[in-house]
């Protein structure tokens, strides 16, 4: 069996899809395997996906850290935000788009 390559764009939209995908999903577990996924992303490889933290966590992410009564999303939402914070780009966008603000 042949393994079919992908090119990088068609692989960051899939990865992308999947996750808007568990985002939204209805169950709780999936919400919690995307925002997992992320922490995870962002502490050991935040270079190579920044695309999805761009498009991830601003949009989505951030607000359940404002929002959530899941304890178990919101200690993920914040390990996601540590690990932006270590980056000088998001540490300054944080800053000052005045995400900072509305946690404390």
């Amino acid at each position: 069996m042949e393994k079919i390559e992908k090119s990088p764009e068609l692989q960051k939209k899939t990865v992308q899809e999947f996750l808007n995908n568990l985002f939204h999903s209805p169950f709780k577990d999936d919400r919690r395997f995307m925002i997992r996924y992320m922490a995870i992303e962002t502490r050991d490889r935040l270079v190579q996906s920044k695309y999805l933290v761009d498009h991830q966590f601003f949009d989505k992410i951030f607000k359940l850290t404002l929002t959530s009564q899941d304890e178990q999303n919101t200690q993920q939402a914040y390990d996601i935000l540590c690990n932006l914070v270590m980056d000088t780009q998001y540490r300054n966008k944080l800053r000052s788009e005045g995400y900072i603000k509305q946690i404390i």
